[in-house]
């Protein structure tokens, strides 16, 4: 329930808690509807990619056309996708990772830089890798 979310959220008695568990900056929380969610994801390291797009059903028509086959040929594997609740030109990328300097090295390409441009997003997205705590 997003809205029960956001009020635990806004609770000011959060704060306190989370100052008393050794939290010492503020969360950022966004909300994402999935709209794509891969069962077979499995790997223990992941990418999570978000940005904000002019037009998601856009976006989505170019990141389609790439194609999954393609990711994964960049060492990206879908996982999930998500649009923003409050926002629905904000994109939500859940990628699982085998190899993680062949994903950053397609990442960071220029043809995968323009291509993102060509499909409206906007400014610099937040890259970040996460591997599963043993």
């Amino acid at each position: 329930d997003v809205s029960k979310a956001k009020t635990f959220g806004a609770d000011p008695r959060l704060k306190v808690v989370m100052e008393k568990g050794g939290v010492n900056s503020k969360p950022d929380v966004q909300f994402y509807k999935i709209v794509r969610y891969n069962p077979e994801a499995k790997e223990k390291k992941w990418v999570i990619i978000n940005h904000r797009v002019k037009d998601f059903d856009a976006w989505l028509k170019v990141f389609d056309q790439e194609g999954a086959a393609k990711r994964a040929e960049e060492g990206l594997f879908d996982a999930a996708l998500g649009r923003g609740i409050d926002d629905p030109n904000l994109v939500h990328i859940v990628f699982d990772v085998k190899d993680v300097e062949k994903a950053k090295a397609s990442l960071n390409a220029e043809d995968k830089k323009k291509l993102m441009q060509s499909a409206g997003v906007e400014g610099k997205p937040t890259i970040k890798f996460y591997n599963t705590a043993d």
